[in-house]
């Protein structure tokens, strides 16, 4: 069976029983190729992981929980690729997707797709081995169907750095912040930080430690 008919097996049968998307997320992933995502918003999946480190969040569903992945070496956020779904997404509460590895386990990359006005604080945590003394820096790329997206998001990077690329959309803007202990980077494209002004339902998913540090001029 080729991709499209096997996308067409499974659209038939939308809401597709969980173990069903399972086992397509698993194993049979490479059979559905590029058009994984386009079920996966056609089915309402709030998250699918394939069990081998790739995790996908679609961000425009309204059942979205806050989120802590484990074991996640790859996260692909889906965001909105038109402006009546991002208008929608913007009106729904803030959510927290918090990628908690444990042991060797590390982030190695977050693909950012589309554009997204939904609030959300992503909290990277990585284990105190791998970080070690150094700087772990995991890729952050984004990708969308026009260019210069925004994303509205707020990064609580603990142990981890990070190496943005956005040079398949020229820029991105960053609507909300970044908090890091370590190095953050802008490898290739433009990345322009603003500040988040809704602050409603969102202040209360925040970290509220601070660190001040002293220098002499």
């Amino acid at each position: 069976l080729s991709e499209d008919q096997i996308y067409a097996i499974y659209e038939a049968h939308i809401p597709i029983p969980n173990d069903a998307l399972t086992h397509l997320m698993g194993s049979r992933s490479s059979r559905i190729g590029s058009r994984t995502d386009e079920l996966h918003r056609e089915n309402g999946t709030w998250v699918a992981s394939d069990g081998q480190g790739t995790v996908r969040v679609l961000l425009e569903s309204p059942s979205l929980p806050h989120l802590v992945l484990e074991s996640t070496s790859n996260l692909i956020l889906l965001g909105q690729n038109d402006a009546i779904t991002a208008s929608a997404a913007a009106a729904l509460d803030p959510r927290v997707i918090a990628v908690a590895n444990a042991g060797s386990d590390s982030l190695d990359r977050a693909d950012f797709q589309g554009q997204n006005l939904r609030r959300i604080a992503l909290g990277v945590s990585t284990p105190t081995g791998i970080a070690g003394s150094g700087t772990y820096t995991p890729e952050f790329v984004f990708d969308a169907p026009a260019p210069f997206p925004a994303w509205h998001v707020i990064f609580e990077l603990e142990n981890t750095g990070a190496l943005f690329d956005t040079s398949a959309v020229a820029g991105v803007t960053v609507v909300g912040g970044i908090r890091a202990n370590r190095r953050i980077e802008v490898t290739s494209g433009s990345l322009t930080l603003e500040q988040q002004f809704d602050r409603a339902g969102y202040e209360a998913l925040l970290s509220r430690n601070a660190w001040i540090e002293a220098f002499r001029q």
